[in-house]
């Protein structure tokens, strides 16, 4: 059971909904709310990370990852993607039925140089070190991966840019 003190809302961060994101990669664990290009079209989406109870004795909090996508001037009404959600099977690395109901943390980034932000979930709660990538394509999310068990627990996301030295 997840204690009351730690049920309160935390603020949002301040709006960056209006043109691209930082490309700087930031350290985000614990947050409920980061704000990141999923789908690729130079405004920052919020991938929120949201519980609910059970409204009946003894309920169960249960896990609502979702997207909201942002346009011009703010967020497309009506427009959001479930994270926790089934996929469409589009190889053999990706998981149509990723995780549900787990209380993990998340962090954005743009993993795999496609120019849409991914998001990395860590569950440490319910599922010992299991952690997966939700990848981002240009209509949201579009797959998830579980990473190997052997992978060391996701503390940051970003993306990483390295220059080889010059020979001349």
């Amino acid at each position: 059971m997840i204690p009351a003190s730690s049920r309160s809302p935390r603020p949002l961060p301040p709006s960056t909904a209006g043109g691209p994101p930082s490309p700087s990669p930031v350290e985000r664990d614990g947050d409920r709310v980061q704000q990141d290009d999923v789908n690729g079209d130079g405004y920052a989406d919020l991938v929120v990370n949201n519980w609910d109870m059970e409204l009946k004795a003894g309920g169960w909090w249960h896990n609502n990852r979702f997207v909201v996508f942002a346009a011009p001037g703010g967020t497309e009404p009506g427009s959001a993607a479930r994270l926790t959600g089934r996929y469409v099977k589009p190889d053999p690395a990706r998981t149509p039925y990723p995780f549900a109901n787990d209380q993990s943390t998340q962090f954005t980034g743009d993993l795999d140089d496609d120019g849409h932000a991914d998001v990395v979930v860590r569950n440490a709660v319910l599922r010992g070190a299991e952690q997966h990538v939700i990848w981002g394509g240009p209509d949201g999310p579009a797959g998830a991966t579980k990473l190997p068990a052997n992978v060391l627990p996701a503390t940051a996301a970003g993306t990483l840019t390295a220059t080889a030295p010059s020979t001349c």
